[in-house]
């Protein structure tokens, strides 16, 4: 009887590792999706909530300029996690217009996010796409 509570204890702590990154998958997945929500629609403020170092390319975050820029798609090419689900790197292909200009734009932007392990939240390490 004792030989099978170790076991079930041994497989409830094991259940318990994965289910932790299980919820950080999840919650990459959410901040991710919300993230990229406020990009579409032009909620560059809301975006810059993502972005635990306000320094991260501080010359973009002038929201003046922003305002002029109209995302017409947004799109997640690729996602990876580290082994530890700590790191993550996304790829998004980013079409938009400047307001006044008839031409359409289209940039990639390499994401990097951390998760904070005392927040229990993610964040963009490499800040707002860099429209040109």
């Amino acid at each position: 009887m004792a030989k099978y509570t170790v076991s079930l204890i041994v497989l409830l702590l094991l259940g318990c590792g994965t289910v932790q990154r299980w919820g950080r998958g999840t919650d990459l997945e959410k901040s991710t999706h919300n993230y990229g929500i406020a990009i579409r629609w032009g909620q560059y403020e809301v975006a810059k909530a993502f972005i635990r170092d306000s320094e991260v390319r501080a010359e973009t975050l002038s929201f003046e300029a922003f305002k002029k820029i109209k995302v017409t798609s947004y799109e997640v090419l690729r996602r990876e996690m580290s082994e530890d689900q700590l790191f993550a790197e996304q790829t998004a292909e980013i079409e938009y217009y400047l307001e006044g200009y008839m031409k359409e734009k289209k940039i990639i932007d390499n994401q990097i996010w951390e998760y904070d392990q005392k927040e229990k939240r993610w964040y963009l390490k490499t800040g707002l796409p860099d429209f040109r």
